[in-house]
């Protein structure tokens, strides 16, 4: 009985502690979001270089800049459509940028547009790695060639432009 309970305040500690480590306030937000946009600010200057290039180009500005994608989306060019030419490009996990969606805060993204639509094979792609950033996603788009980029949300946490960049 007592190997049991011992085993017990292990994982309630355990809990405890992995709870208390990845505890999200508005210091901490604030500090990725500063990070993160001065350096998607940074790169705004620049997007049109990467238009009617592969994405791999644009990917490797990205690394230059010391970002890390985090997980990514896809949706259409226009509400009605069923083709994907959107990719979605995020820098936090979604603990973080749940806690500022739920403040009201901006929270700093990409959008690139394509050229032409997404394959199809990307919906099972996002339900096999749940949309996590991996070297087969950047495989995947390398050759993609980009349209436009948008950055969005760096007009500050708190702003109420949310004109992207």
């Amino acid at each position: 009985m007592k190997t049991i309970q011992k085993i017990i305040l292990i994982l309630i500690l355990s809990t405890s502690y992995n709870c208390k480590a990845q505890r999200i306030n508005d210091t901490a937000y604030i500090n990725y979001y500063n990070d993160v946009s001065s350096k998607l600010n940074t790169m705004a200057t620049t997007k049109t270089q990467f238009y009617g290039q592969n994405f791999s180009a644009f990917y490797t500005a990205i690394l230059n800049n010391n970002l890390t994608i985090i997980s990514i989306g896809v949706s259409p060019k226009m509400a009605n459509s069923r083709q994907d030419y959107v990719l979605t490009l995020e820098f936090a996990k979604n603990s973080m940028v749940r806690y500022g969606i739920d403040r009201g805060y901006q929270h700093p993204l990409i959008d690139i547009t394509f050229t032409n639509a997404i394959p199809a094979e990307i919906k099972d792609m996002l339900l096999q790695y749940k949309g996590y950033w991996n070297a087969t996603y950047q495989q995947f788009f390398s050759n993609m060639v980009i349209e436009n980029i948008a950055f969005g949300g760096t007009n500050g946490y708190n702003s109420p432009n949310r004109v992207p960049r």
